[in-house]
């Protein structure tokens, strides 16, 4: 008879010890004793200076300086008259894509559309477009 009332109640004593101890944890972890002290805040460092323009000509040249200079570089060497891809300080990389054109290629690099009007030769043009249109 005790042998069959052990056997019924195991069960219950192993569950009651896995609360208690789960319950204990749970206490230990948010209880304040157990918290580091609050550090006083220290004074926000200030913005790095400006190290140039966050380019690079190809991909990996741009994940590396995007990693080392924490910011967002572009990839001059995937750029198009309205695309634009840079490399993120965590690893990833974004394109930006426009609905129109944004730059035109002058020469070996690569120029803002500036629709300003000027007049060149005689003629009213704007100073720097496509010359598909």
């Amino acid at each position: 008879m005790v042998a069959a009332f052990v056997r019924r109640f195991r069960p219950l004593r192993v569950l009651s010890a896995l609360v208690a101890a789960v319950l204990a944890m749970t206490l230990a972890e948010f209880s304040p004793a157990s918290r580091a002290p609050a550090r006083a805040a220290s004074p926000a460092s200030p913005p790095p200076a400006d190290a140039g323009p966050a380019e690079r000509p190809d991909m990996v040249s741009a994940q590396v300086a995007a990693w080392v200079e924490k910011r967002r570089v572009e990839v001059t060497g995937l750029r198009t008259e309205s695309t634009s891809t840079f490399v993120n300080p965590d690893g990833t990389s974004t394109l930006d894509a426009y609905s129109g054109i944004r730059r035109v290629r002058q020469g070996d690099g690569w120029a803002d559309v500036d629709t300003t009007l000027v007049v060149d030769g005689g003629r009213v043009v704007p100073k720097v477009a496509s010359r598909s249109g």
